[in-house]
């Protein structure tokens, strides 16, 4: 039996399971083969973690574009960029794009890698939003805050990033931001401060209070074309107001 077990465990390690998505990876030929090779792994990670977290499985085709230019993206649909930088990440319906910035993912110091990866994460659970909900993500502070907590769930902990310390620095920083019900457009998250750092609080208490399960419902229920409002009743057994005056 031991024998058959430690078999079985080579195996795994020598063929590890394929990637549950159908990804086609586009690389821009001077992004670097280490940010290729770090985003396979981060991918991997964060598909592991809606695996286990959702038993949920983005069994779909997906584009993932790595570049270092905004030209190298226009035949895929453009992008956000910085000057003629490719800049950060962001994702589509089944494209994940992510930039490797000049003073950022060329680097390959920890705190960079852990924001690579968590890059990664952050836009993949966009992807998963957009399938699960079918294009009814509303509202903003929920699907950024819900990203930025995956984000968050795979840092790990350490000596360099102690996640209590930094749940009790976030919660200082955003006290100057306006209320969430404020940030219930995407103009207002994208432009205000410190916006997906409330954002992610906001996500946290939902979870600490009704689980993980809670969350998946509600991203469900907008696919099934409900109001988000009432998904959101639904889901968390409280009015968005409710929740808005129990969080402030």
């Amino acid at each position: 039996m031991k024998k058959l077990l430690l078999s079985a465990l080579l195996a795994a390690f020598l063929h590890p399971a394929p990637s549950f998505a159908q990804l086609e990876y586009i690389v821009s030929p001077t992004v670097p083969k280490k940010f290729v090779v770090r985003t396979k792994k981060a991918i991997d990670r964060v598909e592991r973690y809606f695996k286990r977290e959702w038993g949920y499985q983005l069994n779909v085709p997906v584009k993932v574009i790595l570049s270092d230019s905004e030209a190298f993206l226009k035949p895929y649909g453009g992008g956000r960029s910085n000057g003629n930088e490719c800049y950060g990440g962001f994702a589509r319906p089944r494209q994940l794009v992510l930039c490797t910035e000049v003073d950022g993912f060329k680097r390959s110091s920890f705190d960079v890698i852990e924001i690579q990866k968590g890059i990664t994460a952050h836009e993949f659970a966009h992807l998963v939003q957009f399938e699960v909900t079918r294009g009814n993500m509303r509202p903003a502070w929920m699907i950024e805050g819900f990203a930025e907590f995956v984000f968050f769930d795979l840092i790990p902990n350490s000596t360099r990033i102690d996640r209590t310390k930094t749940i009790q620095n976030w919660k200082k920083t955003v006290r100057n931001v306006g209320p969430l019900q404020s940030l219930e457009g995407f103009d207002a998250v994208n432009t205000v401060e410190n916006a997906y750092t409330k954002s992610f609080l906001a996500v946290r208490d939902l979870e600490k209070q009704h689980g993980m399960d809670a969350i998946r419902s509600y991203f469900e229920l907008l696919g099934r074309g409900m109001r988000w409002q009432t998904a959101f009743e639904q889901s968390f057994n409280q009015s968005p107001a409710a929740f808005y005056n129990a969080f402030e």
